[in-house]
């Protein structure tokens, strides 16, 4: 069996029936980036308009299979941290919506 790791995903899509844009950050579990993509087309399908994707782990050293972080790592912890809460494009998301909202209401 393939030794899995966790990939750190933040991807902003469109809605397919409304077109509406999206955005979600995912954790997956998988053996490599062609996988993960393939999770993420079949969980949002394949309206992306940019997609991130990071492996957990301590840069130059291998990546994470189990989500367990010693003293020595908490900066790959604080990676993970940070995609989950400290996301600044959180804003132009937020713009995006009302955006696509006030578009939605002048048809």
């Amino acid at each position: 069996m393939a030794d899995m790791w966790f990939c750190l995903v933040d991807v902003k899509y469109l809605e397919e029936e409304s077109y509406a844009p999206r955005h979600n950050k995912m954790i997956v579990r998988a053996n490599s980036l062609p996988n993960v993509l393939e999770f993420v087309e079949n969980h949002i399908g394949d309206n992306i308009d940019s997609i991130t994707m990071t492996w957990a782990g301590k840069k130059n050293q291998e990546c994470k299979q189990e989500l367990v972080f010693t003293e020595s790592e908490f900066e790959a912890f604080d990676m993970i941290k940070n995609v989950i809460e400290d996301d600044h494009s959180y804003a132009d998301y937020v713009k995006a919506e009302e955006e696509y909202e006030r578009s939605k209401q002048n048809r």
